[in-house]
């Protein structure tokens, strides 16, 4: 039999491949993933939506100055059109006799100075106490501030299916995050301007054309010792003001927030990957559970003075709470890696977290936590 070309040609290459299928297989159940499993640990940096409080302040039920109030003696004057009062001036007084009910009018009357006759009228004056007029603007606002920190990330992925280029799995991911937040706002402003003014009554008699008894004149109940009547009620009234003093005082408060909010989240979600070379496009979705630990600190300081000098410190308060609850979500990530060899993997992964909203009392205010936000993460995975 001859040896033909061909045939040997065809034994040989068969002898090749017989020789090199065990290290292709390898390299292919590497490539796969060995046993399917990766393991990543890394570094995450997580931020929330943010925290906010009410305008809730110690400082508005806190007295922040000394109220002038009105003061002063108060003038026995009655009122103008009064029937029924007896009247003390400074300067005399017109008080009811026997019939001033039935005629209105009142024989028991005096005055020291024959001054009080002007115009054809007797006129009496009473000092009618200080007065203040009083201008305020008060208002409160509340705060925000936004809340990020750092923590460590550790991620198991399984793969489940492979199809070409494209690999499904299980992405499984457990990470803690310190996030922290400051924060002072103003929350009381108040501006108050006040000036005292002192009022005088002036009271007119009509003497409708008579003379009067001559100053002093003092008449007794029944009207001796000249029996002049007069009107019991004055004809005219007059109020007066005059300005005596004035003021300004201007409170503000301070409310610093100190929020500490740790978050320990594990995840559980779908996973699709996508290899082109040695580099991989992934995406998640699934449902996470977070334990949200807060401590929140919350220090007010009410300042004071008056306009153009140095504040002072009035009143502090300080308020401590803590909170710990479980909050169930979602998440969704995004992620893109590099091969560096068969075994170790290097990723990038941005993702969001769902986690819905806190509330807290600390002091008269209430702090709304949103704990929702985006995370970025960096880590180094070995593959089974």
């Amino acid at each position: 039999m001859r040896d033909h070309p061909g045939v040997r040609r065809a034994v040989l290459v068969g002898l090749l491949w017989a020789a090199a299928a065990p290290r292709v297989r390898a390299a292919e159940t590497a490539e796969a993933g060995g046993t399917g499993w990766r393991l990543s640990v890394g570094a995450i940096y997580r931020a929330l939506r943010g925290i906010s409080c009410d305008d809730a302040s110690y400082a508005q039920q806190e007295p922040t100055q000394v109220d002038p109030g009105n003061s002063g003696i108060r003038a026995e004057v009655g009122a103008a059109d009064s029937a029924d009062a007896d009247r003390a001036y400074d300067d005399g007084y017109v008080r009811l006799d026997d019939y001033s009910a039935l005629d209105g009018l009142t024989v028991y009357w005096g005055y020291p100075s024959s001054d009080q006759v002007r115009d054809g009228a007797l006129l009496f004056h009473a000092a009618d106490g200080n007065y203040m007029a009083l201008d305020r603007t008060s208002a409160t606002r509340g705060g925000d501030a936004d809340g990020a920190g750092a923590g460590v990330l550790c991620r198991a992925e399984k793969r489940l299916r492979h199809a070409q280029r494209v690999e499904f799995g299980l992405s499984l991911c457990l990470y803690r995050a310190a996030c922290s937040a400051s924060e002072t706002t103003r929350a009381f402003t108040d501006e108050q301007a006040w000036s005292y003014s002192r009022q005088t009554v002036w009271d007119a008699y009509d003497l409708e054309g008579r003379t009067p008894p001559a100053a002093p004149y003092e008449a007794a109940s029944d009207g001796s010792p000249d029996f002049f009547q007069i009107n019991q009620a004055p004809t005219t009234r007059v109020l007066e003001r005059d300005a005596v003093s004035s003021g300004a005082y201007a409170a503000y408060a301070d409310v610093a927030t100190s929020a500490d909010v740790d978050l320990t989240c594990v995840s559980a979600g779908a996973r699709v990957e996508l290899a082109l070379r040695a580099a991989r496009l992934t995406c998640a979705l699934g449902p996470a559970v977070t334990q949200v630990e807060t401590e929140i600190t919350r220090r007010e300081s009410l300042f004071g003075g008056a306009p153009g000098q140095a504040p002072v410190l009035v009143n502090t308060w300080e308020d401590r709470a803590s909170n710990r609850e479980w909050k169930p979500g979602l998440f969704a990530e995004l992620g893109a890696g590099l091969a560096l060899t068969e075994r170790l993997h290097l990723a990038l992964l941005a993702r969001y977290d769902w986690v819905g909203r806190s509330a807290m009392t600390v002091g008269p205010s209430v702090y709304t936590l949103q704990l929702d936000g985006p995370s970025v993460s960096a880590t180094a995975g070995w593959t089974f």
